[in-house]
């Protein structure tokens, strides 16, 4: 048994629909609870309703982004990744418990209120993604790969907006979250995705339909934000020579009393990314 499966070593998540199931379950618990938790215990007083369940939603969202990314890089560094390859039960373990978490979010946005169509469409390939690879039994490889490149921009997407959540959006802080997440998302969407993972996936014999066309789908999408961030990052270059020509700074972990008299402040039309 190879050392990556030892999480999972008591069930068979390749060809077993019985474990699948049962972890599956697990996993659905899991977040579910977690919800409960999060709902329960974490009060934020100064946010109105619609922010406040943004920002626990997200919250969980970062708990789910940081798991996949860890299991997956896990997987990479110390696996040899094969395209096309029968899926292993460290793989399914991963996906099976990603797929746990995008029922959830799917049930929890709608709770909330924050399910929109972006949101219905983009859960719906995700999860007919993953059941592709559970009952084709190949395809895990590129869906992992898929997640994980598509993870590591994860956390400071959500936490950037958690923090412009609590009227942080003109700070340092803010900043610095937003470009570390463009960067890492153009990097790993315009150069990773296309080169490490598209190409391989299509050429994949074995690898399922459905994954090669949500693959193809990430690529796409993926241009369309990153064109997105160019808008932005013009934009946010004019603001700058702005502040500077006004000699007003950032703090970092409040917003300076001079921001009012900057010409774009609260007047920003809301991101298209997340």
């Amino acid at each position: 048994m190879d050392y990556l499966d030892i999480p999972f070593r008591h069930l068979d998540l390749v060809s077993n629909q019985i474990d699948q199931l049962k972890f599956l379950a697990y996993g659905i618990v899991f977040w579910f609870t977690l919800f409960y938790i999060v709902n329960e215990t974490i009060k934020f007083k100064n946010l109105d309703k619609l922010k406040s369940d943004d920002t626990k939603n997200r919250i969980i969202s970062i708990v789910h982004g940081l798991g996949c990314f860890i299991y997956a890089l896990k997987w990479v560094m110390r696996d040899d990744p094969q395209f096309g390859t029968l899926n292993t039960n460290y793989q399914m373990g991963t996906i099976l418990g990603s797929t746990a978490y995008f029922i959830y979010d799917s049930i929890a946005c709608f709770y909330y209120g924050l399910l929109d169509f972006g949101c219905f469409a983009h859960h719906t390939m995700v999860l007919l993604g993953y059941g592709s690879c559970v009952f084709q039994h190949y395809g895990a490889t590129e869906a992992l790969l898929g997640l994980f490149f598509a993870e590591v921009s994860n956390f400071p997407m959500h936490s950037r907006v958690i923090l412009r959540n609590f009227n942080l959006r003109y700070t340092n802080i803010y900043e610095l979250l937003e470009l570390i997440y463009m960067v890492s998302y153009i990097i790993a969407r315009s150069i990773m995705i296309p080169f490490a993972l598209w190409i391989h996936c299509i050429q994949a014999e074995k690898c399922p339909f459905i994954v090669k066309f949500i693959c193809t789908g990430l690529a796409v999408q993926s241009l369309y934000y990153i064109k997105e961030m160019y808008g932005i990052l013009l934009r946010k270059y004019q603001q700058l020579k702005e502040r500077k020509q006004k000699k007003i700074s950032y703090f970092w972990f409040s917003e300076s009393p001079k921001v009012k008299d900057l010409s774009y402040a609260n007047k920003e039309a809301k991101q298209n990314i997340f």
